[in-house]
């Protein structure tokens, strides 16, 4: 995953955003009399589906290949904290099995597992403690190309919150297929699960099966292992959303596509688009309409 520089320092994803609101705003309108989604609901809804949105792009140019226990631009950032300066980083993670072998030799190694147990991450406001593995598999060994699979088993970051005296975390598990050149890509991912923990301990499961793509504004701007660059994202599928002991059915459409614009200082480094999402619990159905307005801000409404 790429670790992207940015002015400021805005731990987001889930509990900040869910919890405290940070990097983001959001209003609600008239609800429908018997809704799927409260509107508290919905903008703890809208809070993590913006985030999960967002974390398509991290790592989306990793490829697995590079010296992970020096190469500091490839550390997963599933915590979402950003910074304007280079954290200190206590951060060896491992690779296996090795030698690493190469058939075709692009970018992507035939099969390597990065192994993050005992990173730690410090930043100024935050330190960041990872664990679990991720495979980097080549699913065409014998053809040069950016095809890419990434395995995700117990994968977990936890962020400690210095200043706030509480943590919160994420773990991922799945796996996530990436085809590409320099200038767009797709994606999909099926029954990828997400887990977010919040600083009271309470937690949403978030899985997803989706269909994604992204095409940069300018061509030719996609580079391995750095952060993607500016361009439109769209996304279509479903999820499974489970919350304070309730399960909802989400169906995510994009239109207009997200824009991604990569000089944001705030997360989600979205600045324009529209998700649709239509609720299910069991029969009753509420939309969710969010409206990127500007880096990181964004409105919700039920209908």
């Amino acid at each position: 995953m790429i670790f992207q520089q940015r002015s400021g320092l805005c731990v987001t994803g889930l509990a900040l955003a869910l919890v405290l609101g940070a990097c983001s705003s959001s209003s609600n309108s008239t609800s429908p009399s018997s809704p799927a989604l409260t509107a508290s609901e919905a903008d703890t809804a809208a809070a993590v589906l913006t985030n999960d949105a967002d974390a398509l792009s991290d790592g989306a140019t990793g490829t697995g290949s590079a010296n992970v226990g020096a190469a500091f631009s490839i550390v997963p950032v599933a915590g979402r904290v950003v910074t304007n300066s280079n954290p200190p980083l206590l951060c060896h993670p491992t690779r296996s099995p090795l030698p690493v072998v190469n058939s075709d030799s692009d970018a992507v190694p035939d099969s390597v597992r990065v192994d993050w147990t005992g990173c730690l991450i410090n930043h100024p406001f935050a330190t960041e403690s990872l664990a679990g593995t991720i495979d980097y598999i080549d699913p065409t060994p014998t053809v040069t190309d950016h095809a890419l699979k990434r395995v995700f088993t117990n994968f977990l970051i936890q962020t400690r919150r210095i200043l706030r005296g509480d943590t919160i975390s994420d773990e991922w598990n799945g796996t996530q297929n990436f085809n590409r050149d320099s200038s767009q890509g797709a994606f999909t991912e099926t029954a990828f699960t997400r887990v977010h923990t919040f600083p009271r301990g309470q937690t949403a499961t978030h899985v997803t099966t989706w269909a994604s793509s992204f095409v940069a504004d300018t061509p030719g701007t996609i580079v391995d292992d750095t952060p993607l660059p500016s361009g439109k994202r769209t996304i279509t599928g479903t999820s499974t959303w489970t919350y304070s002991s309730k399960t909802w059915s989400f169906a995510v459409t994009t239109n207009p596509p997200l824009h991604r614009n990569d000089n944001c200082t705030t997360v989600p480094l979205f600045d324009s688009g529209t998700m649709t999402v239509v609720a299910t619990r069991p029969s009753e159905t509420t939309t969710l309409t969010i409206v990127f307005t500007g880096c990181g801000t964004y409105t919700v409404t039920r209908s």
